[in-house]
């Protein structure tokens, strides 16, 4: 009986894998629910009902808005998302030629909150079925609320007058893998995303012995925290998620607020997870490089340190300086061949000016005047190409997380820094 159980499971397995299915999507020839090469859908929002798991979305090139321009998709269960596509569905080139890029509209009817792609559910059964989303551009900017016309402050409540939304405090993309269940988030661009720094721009999660990874990855210009490493399971160390951060750039990562006191980190590292973290930069956070508040294991392997407010690593309530980190930091299970290193960026004028001339406050050093702001602003104008001499910023600015455009974020970050650190360019197929 038992025998005959075992293989009743296998061949189930094996009928799941063998009828995944190949479905398309295309912005500017999609028509109609078939979704095939020939006759794609207009959405992946439309896909979402007829989807199982194992089942793989391919994604030509275009600006989507979701279903009735919503600006979420959400599947519950493993798919594979696979954008960067020609419309022929012969080429592929993610960050050159053809951006598959997820938008939405702000003042639409269907407006919706949530993450603006959502992949997995603890409520699944592991059947060993993957999560794979690979090359796609999640550009928040057209989501968001922001309180002028010149797109420099994001607007936190809904504006009755002009029917603005909020900005959405989601992530970009969450991944949720099962218990013993895999996810993967590769080449993909995250940008103008506004959540807090316990959800995180591009958010992986998962359970009991799940494996989750975030490779060559840009993200840039968020909220809160760049990659949030969490769990929905907490058990033994030996059962908990194991995350994997290989060639990612995390830059400019903004706290919820001015005066908040939380975000602006570029991972936010949450309790029952283990990570390992190899060949990253971790640029620009208005507070903490990494965020260890729970005390996890983690490893920091030849990853690139630099322009953190606070401290390049945060171990519950201590703040570790870079040089002393290895030595003292108690939760580091390796931590080796990390540098911190000034680097050089190209960003578009304008936002350049404005991210050196918002209101960063520090209140607990402005409070007890201690060591002045100036000396990070300064740093930041040098990299950033911009005089050192930028004046006094005075309190009660109206700039936060202006809207980056896509251009100017690859830009700045699709190339490796010192050719070993961050993402690249996905090669065109």
């Amino acid at each position: 009986m038992r025998r005959y159980l075992a293989a009743s499971i296998v061949v189930v397995l094996a009928a799941s894998s063998a009828f995944a299915g190949d479905y398309f999507v295309s912005a500017a020839r999609g028509k109609g629910k078939k979704g095939s090469k020939e006759e794609p859908v207009r959405d992946l929002g439309i896909l979402v009902p007829v989807l199982a798991a194992g089942d793989t979305v391919h994604i030509a090139e275009g600006v989507y808005l979701g279903r009735s321009e919503n600006g979420s998709d959400v599947i519950e269960f493993p798919v594979k998302i696979i954008g960067g596509y020609s419309d022929d569905f012969s080429k592929r080139d993610p960050w050159g030629a053809h951006r598959t890029v997820f938008a939405g509209n702000n003042t639409g009817d269907n407006f919706d909150r949530g993450s603006r792609l959502s992949v997995g559910s603890r409520k699944y059964k592991s059947d060993g079925t993957e999560i794979l989303i690979d090359g796609i551009i999640v550009d928040n900017g057209v989501r968001n609320g922001y309180t002028r016309e010149d797109n420099l402050e994001i607007r936190r409540m809904f504006a009755p007058k002009s029917k603005s939304n909020a900005a959405p405090d989601s992530p970009g993309i969450t991944v949720e893998a099962s218990t013993n269940g895999t996810a993967l988030v590769q080449n993909c661009v995250v940008m103008n995303c506004a959540p807090t720094h316990k959800i995180g721009a591009l958010r992986l999660t998962g359970g009991k012995n799940s494996k989750v990874a975030a490779r060559n990855n840009l993200v840039i210009n968020n909220t809160g925290s760049g990659i949030c490493c969490t769990t929905w399971h907490q058990g033994s160390k030996e059962e908990a998620t194991e995350h994997t951060l290989e060639n990612n750039t995390i830059l400019f990562s903004w706290k919820f607020d001015a005066l908040s006191t939380e975000g602006g980190m570029a991972v936010q590292i949450e309790s029952g997870v283990k990570v390992i973290a190899i060949g990253n930069v971790f640029g620009f956070s208005d507070t903490h490089a990494v965020a260890n508040p729970g005390k996890c294991p983690v490893a920091l392997t030849g990853n690139l340190f630099c322009a953190y407010l606070t401290a390049p690593y945060l171990e519950f309530s201590t703040k570790h300086k870079f040089a002393l980190m290895e030595e003292e930091a108690q939760c580091l299970t390796d931590c080796t061949g990390n540098v911190k290193e000034e680097i050089s960026l190209s960003l578009p004028e304008a936002w350049t000016k404005a991210y050196a001339s918002r209101v960063l406050v520090d209140r607990a050093a402005a409070e007890a005047s201690v060591e002045p702001l100036d000396n990070y602003a300064n740093s930041l104008r040098k990299m950033l190409g911009l005089p050192l001499d930028g004046g006094k910023i005075e309190v009660g600015g109206n700039v936060w997380l202006p809207k980056l455009d896509i251009d100017g974020g690859l830009k700045a970050g699709a190339a490796k820094h010192k050719e070993k650190y961050g993402c690249s360019t996905p090669k065109p197929e």
